[in-house]
């Protein structure tokens, strides 16, 4: 499919991809390329689907009706979406072929791909270089190493030049408790940073959403709460430094351009590492439960 010549003649594409919010991040730097050409439609879960919304023209909750047909094996009906794709591409394990054929029930003049989620096991690359690829086997004009290589040398979304950035965000949990280190390393570095970060005019600042919410109560710090995706993006942009595990947030706020520290405790960095210009990668070494080394992987400063 080659570039289309002005907004009125964009093609119409629909990415399909459920997942949270690290998950849908991945799509950032295809979709910046593409947007401007085409008419450019999300398919996954919030937050991820509302904030790619600057370089997306429509968006989709799959938890919503009638998202559960698409894994049905008698399909409704009543269409997905509209307007109707001219491309179709889909993320997610299909393995009996029920997504597809019901891909195909809703969208029969429609060019319909479906992809694994990731990269095939034993194949070492990025997520977001995966889907590059898989969006270029479909037909889309991306060069999947040079946009790759991009989103580590600038910010692929916008946001992160606000007038007082002094907060320093720990963001202590993450989707999965087994990426998580223990609640006092997070208290430690707090306090070692409160000690360093007053005469820098800097505040140390814990970020819990909603997946942390449990954890409020175990804290006596400072503690910013964030529940929806405007509310999380306003943090991030007041933020002048960013640490976190392989989270969502984390990827966020480095696709934003903010100086981020990323500790990875049990997934594999080359497949997850955050994207952008500033950003450190330290692979965390635990005994028995108690952080004994944290080395350097990686390193981008831009």
């Amino acid at each position: 499919m080659e570039k289309a010549k002005g907004r009125a003649s964009r093609p119409k594409i629909l990415v399909i991809r459920p997942g949270a919010l690290g998950d849908t991040l991945m799509l950032a730097p295809a979709f910046k390329f593409l947007h401007t050409d085409y008419h450019l439609m999300v398919a996954g879960r919030r937050p991820g689907i509302e904030i790619l919304s600057p370089i997306s023209e429509q968006s989709f909750d799959m938890d919503q009706a009638p998202w559960h047909n698409l894994f049905t094996s008698k399909p409704s009906p009543r269409g997905l979406t509209d307007p109707v794709p001219d491309l179709v591409i889909c993320f997610l394990s299909d393995k009996g072929g029920q997504v597809k054929r019901n891909l195909k029930a809703y969208y029969p003049d429609s060019d319909i791909h479906v992809f694994p989620a990731l990269p095939h096991p034993g194949r070492s690359i990025h997520a977001s270089l995966h889907i590059l690829e898989c969006m270029m086997d479909a037909g889309l004009p991306l060069d999947p190493e040079a946009l790759f290589q991009e989103a580590l040398r600038s910010p692929v979304l916008e946001g992160s030049g606000h007038a007082s950035r002094r907060l320093v965000l720990l963001h202590p949990g993450s989707g999965s408790r087994k990426k998580n280190l223990p609640l006092s390393f997070w208290k430690g570095l707090f306090e070692r940073i409160m000690k360093t970060s007053t005469a820098a005019g800097l505040e140390p600042v814990f970020l819990l959403g909603p997946a942390e919410q449990d954890l409020e109560r175990r804290f006596h710090q400072k503690i910013k709460l964030t529940h929806t995706s405007k509310g999380l993006l306003e943090t991030l942009q007041k933020a002048a430094l960013f640490i976190g595990h392989d989270s969502g947030p984390t990827h966020l706020a480095a696709m934003m351009g903010l100086s981020t520290i990323a500790l990875f405790k049990n997934t594999d960095p080359v497949l997850w590492h955050p994207l952008g210009p500033k950003v450190m990668v330290f692979k965390v070494i635990e005994k028995e439960g108690l952080v004994v080394d944290f080395p350097l992987l990686c390193s981008k400063r831009g």
